[in-house]
């Protein structure tokens, strides 16, 4: 896919390239609306920023940087869907709207998954 060497597949991943020929891609899997258009754009900034610090500034004008957001409801962990909300309570210091503890903490109360609405 456009030269990209793929080697591993996590939320964040970015690929060292092994030619000249290819370029570093960094792939951001995100939450839909948990994060604004300026927050998104530091986002890639800084993740460019990161990948210069190890390739060199030559590798600034090159480095591909995709944000893509999941919808609220469709990104499971432990089995339980995780929201919007959610992310957001836990990032103000809460439980999550679902009130099933911190992510992958240990008390972690399972929760029925939410229906649209």
């Amino acid at each position: 896919m456009c030269g990209v060497p793929v080697r591993r597949t996590m939320g964040a991943t970015a690929i060292r390239p092994d030619k000249e020929d290819n370029v570093p891609l960094i792939q951001v899997k995100l939450i839909e609306g948990v994060f604004t258009a300026p927050q998104k754009q530091e986002i890639i900034e800084r993740l460019t920023d990161a990948m210069v610090a190890i390739e060199g500034e030559g590798m600034r004008s090159v480095t591909l940087c995709l944000v893509e957001e999941v919808a609220s409801g469709e990104w499971g962990l432990g089995g339980h869907t995780l929201t919007a909300d959610d992310v957001k309570a836990l990032a103000r210091g809460g439980d999550g709207a679902s009130g099933r503890g911190a992510l992958g903490s240990p008390t972690a109360k399972p929760v029925t998954p939410r229906r649209p609405q």
